[in-house]
């Protein structure tokens, strides 16, 4: 427990969709990209427990969202934005000096 709670954390949106015979499901929360501790099975579980959905199907339907999710964000997990996620100013070159690349291209 102490050594995760050194790892860096990576905050990305997760949105959940999906329509059963009787209601629309639509939620919206953060996900931790460097989560180690809590699966995304493990979550779905919890989510439809708390929503009394009968695990099958919307258990995987739930895990695959967020798995899903978290590989189009994994790009994001390996930028290095500093402790508070502010760029350092002070680190940019001096003027004339080239900065390397650092887009992401999403496609």
């Amino acid at each position: 427990m102490l050594q995760h709670s050194n790892i860096k954390t990576a905050l990305i949106p997760i949105r959940v969709e999906f329509e059963t015979d009787t209601h629309r499901i639509r939620d919206c929360f953060v996900w931790n990209l460097n989560e180690t501790l809590i699966k995304p099975e493990t979550f779905a579980r919890t989510f439809c427990n708390d929503l009394d959905l009968p695990l099958q199907p919307w258990l995987d339907t739930v895990a695959n969202q967020i798995r899903a999710q978290i590989e189009e964000h994994e790009g994001v997990a390996s930028m290095d934005l500093g402790i508070d996620g502010a760029l350092d100013i002070g680190a940019l070159p001096v003027n004339g000096d080239e900065i390397a690349e650092c887009r992401v291209i999403l496609s």
